[in-house]
């Protein structure tokens, strides 16, 4: 019976210290986080944010509450936060050129940038990339020093490419993946398909990511074929029909339940919630179907800061309807979720005579 117990007080030990895994964000000014960093010989972390910023929310409940991600930043990193509008923030965002929120950066102890993170990324890559960073590799200079030794180093390719991808450099990407497919056609090194998608997502080729799965039916990238082939419909193409069959399709295939696609398909939902919200020439009718998309929408970005912005929709829609009541509702749940002025001033609106 001891030894039972013993074993129960330890799991709620472990489970208590999940729970609790955050990054520790370390409080004074910049000079001062340089001076720690040196002092205890770690790399400064430095993340960008701005009060509105709603991915800069996200990051902080699904990422930076990640027990792996919380150690290994807490064992190597000195980790600080910037608000980029405020008191030091809007110099070090000039001195950074920071283009968007949230950005991180990481920095040596005397200032200089390793590389860095811009945009939110799930839990899985954003903690590949900081160990990478961590351990001097696949930063920009690195890569760059590896493909002038050898331009056909399709790895250093593949991460160039890839680099330029999450940076929204499409264009300066496709040459790497190009690299890939004229030097490894017959796909030794493994990364041939990685290759052969990316350049279909960059050249918008919506038959050459219906037809991946044909050519690559072992790839590891197939659910991302039909993401990417959900994207351009939607996206690109501004066509909810296909991209909404390919949503299906996807979910027949990896399952109702797989959370990536109903990310993305969240993502998806949210993007024709926001057209009809914006529609000044909306009939009843078709706002009323985007309260039922609302209603969808809700099943896959439950959880998630975008929770937030279906309730702000929702509020949007009942407030054009004359819906008050409903409208105040909605937009409470937002603000218990973020606090952020949009939301405020949409409560004001409602209720403003």
């Amino acid at each position: 019976m001891k030894k039972q117990i013993n074993i129960i007080a330890f799991l709620i030990i472990i489970t208590a210290s999940v729970l609790h895994a955050q990054v520790k964000f370390e409080e004074g000014t910049y000079q001062q986080m340089l001076d720690k960093a040196k002092s205890e010989n770690k790399i400064l972390m430095v993340d960008f944010f701005t009060d509105w910023c709603k991915w800069c929310v996200e990051l902080d409940l699904k990422v930076y509450s990640d027990p792996e991600v919380a150690a290994f930043a807490n064992k190597n990193f000195i980790s600080y936060k910037i608000d980029a509008e405020k008191g030091e923030g809007p110099g070090l965002k000039e001195k950074f050129q920071v283009p968007g929120y949230p950005t991180i950066v990481f920095l040596r102890a005397d200032g200089s940038e390793i590389d860095r993170i811009v945009g939110y990324f799930p839990v899985q890559k954003f903690f590949r990339i900081m160990k990478d960073y961590n351990a001097g590799i696949n930063t920009n200079d690195y890569l760059i020093s590896k493909l002038k030794e050898n331009p056909d180093d399709i790895i250093s390719n593949y991460y160039m490419g890839d680099k330029l991808i999450d940076l929204e450099k499409k264009e300066e990407a496709k040459p790497y993946f190009q690299e890939i497919t004229e030097i490894d056609k017959e796909n030794k090194s493994g990364y041939l398909d990685d290759a052969v998608l990316y350049l279909a997502y960059i050249e918008g080729d919506i038959d050459g990511l219906k037809s991946f799965s044909e050519k690559f039916p072992e790839s590891d990238w197939i659910k991302d074929s039909y993401l990417f082939l959900a994207e351009l419909y939607y996206a690109k193409n501004k066509d909810y029909t296909d991209a909404e069959k390919t949503f299906q399709a996807a979910f027949v295939k990896f399952g109702k339940d797989d959370s990536e696609t109903g990310y993305a398909y969240g993502q998806f939902l949210l993007t024709r919630i926001y057209g009809i919200s914006s529609d000044k020439e909306a009939s009843e009718e078709l706002l009323n179907a985007g309260l039922a998309l609302c209603d969808n929408c809700l099943t896959y970005v439950m959880g998630s800061i975008n929770e937030a912005s279906v309730y702000f929709y929702q509020a949007t829609l009942n407030n054009i309807l004359g819906n008050k009541k409903k409208a105040n509702e909605a937009i409470d749940k937002a603000l218990l979720i973020h606090n952020r002025k949009t939301f405020r001033d949409l409560k004001e609106k409602i209720n403003s005579k």
